[in-house]
Order: structure tokens, then C-alpha cells, then sequence
């Protein structure tokens, strides 16, 4: 049976953060004069995506295990916490757009510059914090799912190890039938 991509990517759950997380970096990116100020945030992007992407493109054997993922991804509320992060970037990629409107080409208009780097280091600071938690909980998002299509697998395999144990004992059993038969036919 051919790979499936786990629903993880059906749910939305990479594709809204992902999107948002470029749209942030890239924002920073163009933001040449403030890079000393937002460069750790850049830094900080670029671990969450690396997480998020090994999430979008995990496989899973079957349907059946995909769907058990996504229901318990649902569940323990992993979805919605990476759309979360998502959305964080996304709000501060707009405040950074506002605190910025009167630079252009890179460079930074002096107001913006003492905005983005004097008067709204806090807020700069907490979104910081708020990066970091982004980043563990996408790092938990993948090995959570990881381990749920890891142990659906193996459960799967189980089952299917029983019914295939099943199946060589009616196979056996109508071999022996049939030897038995072949025996009776061949002395007569």
C-alpha cells in the first residue's frame, strides 16, 4: 500500500504556521537596519520550521493509522497549539508592519528605528517568550506524533500478526485435511 501523508497537514495545522512563520521572517528579512534587534527572533523562526516541516511531511502506512493520529492530535489539543504559534507570528508580523510603515527599501526611517529598538523592546521581549514556547511545543507536536503513529503501527502490526496466525492455522488445518484425503484416495 502506497505512503500517506498523515492528515496532520488536512487539519491545517502546518500550512497556517508555516505560512505565517515565512511571512514573519520575511518581513524581518527586508528589515536590514533592524536585524540586530529581531535576529534572534529570525533564529528562532527558523527552528520552528524545521519541526513543522518534518511534521507536514510525516507518512503513515495506512488510512486507518492516519486517521487515529489525527483524532488524538485533535484531542490532546496539539492542532490547535501550532495554529496558535501560527497566529502569534502572524499578529506581531502586523505590529512589526505598523511600527514600521515609514521605512522603506530596508532601511529604516529614524521614528521606526527608535520604535522597533528603544520603545517597544518589551514587546519585542515577550513575543521573544512567546517564540520560544511556539518552539517546544511544535518540537513536542512532532515527537508526539511521531510516538502515536509509532505505537498505532504497532498496534496495527499486532493485529495483524494475529489474523495472519489465524489464517496459516485454516490454511494448515485444510493442508492436513487434504493430506489426509490424498492418503485415504491413494491406499484405495
Amino acid at each position: 500500500m502506497e505512503p500517506l501523508t498523515i492528515t496532520v497537514a488536512a487539519l491545517g495545522i502546518t500550512d497556517l504556521a508555516i505560512n505565517n512563520i515565512i511571512k514573519l521572517r520575511n518581513l524581518i528579512n527586508g528589515l536590514s537596519e533592524a536585524k540586530e534587534v529581531l535576529q534572534d527572533i529570525a533564529t528562532s523562526l527558523d527552528s520552528i520550521s524545521k519541526p513543522l516541516n518534518t511534521l507536514q511531511v510525516l507518512r503513515t502506512s495506512n488510512a486507518e493509522l492516519s486517521n487515529a493520529a489525527r483524532k488524538d492530535l485533535e484531542k490532546t489539543g496539539v492542532a490547535n497549539s501550532v495554529n496558535q504559534c501560527g497566529e502569534t507570528c502572524n499578529d506581531f508580523a502586523k505590529t512589526l508592519e505598523k511600527w514600521t510603515k515609514h521605512s522603506g527599501n530596508g532601511r529604516l526611517s529614524l521614528r521606526d528605528r527608535m520604535t522597533v529598538g528603544l520603545w517597544n523592546k518589551e514587546k519585542i521581549r515577550t513575543f521573544r517568550a512567546r517564540i520560544r514556547s511556539c518552539q517546544s511545543i511544535v518540537q513536542f507536536a512532532v515527537q508526539s506524533t511521531q510516538l502515536l503513529i509509532q505505537l498505532r503501527s504497532e498496534q496495527l502490526s499486532e493485529g495483524d500478526r494475529s489474523s495472519t496466525k489465524q489464517q496459516l492455522q485454516v490454511l494448515e488445518t485444510r493442508i492436513e485435511t487434504h493430506l489426509d484425503l490424498t492418503k485415504q484416495r491413494h491406499e484405495e
